[in-house]
């Protein structure tokens, strides 16, 4: 699957550290990408 690509492409998507306050760790285009994956994870997985 996809998701698990992005999720080993990006392992500050999996960084609890960061996505807990993912708002201001996440800028710009990082932050829409990382609120498209929670979305897919959490809606489809």
């Amino acid at each position: 699957m996809r998701i698990l690509e992005i999720g080993i492409e990006h392992p500050s998507f999996r960084d609890i550290s960061k996505t807990k306050d993912y708002e201001n760790n996440f800028k710009d285009q990082e932050k829409i990408r990382y609120e498209n994956y929670a979305y897919i994870v959490w809606n489809f997985c």
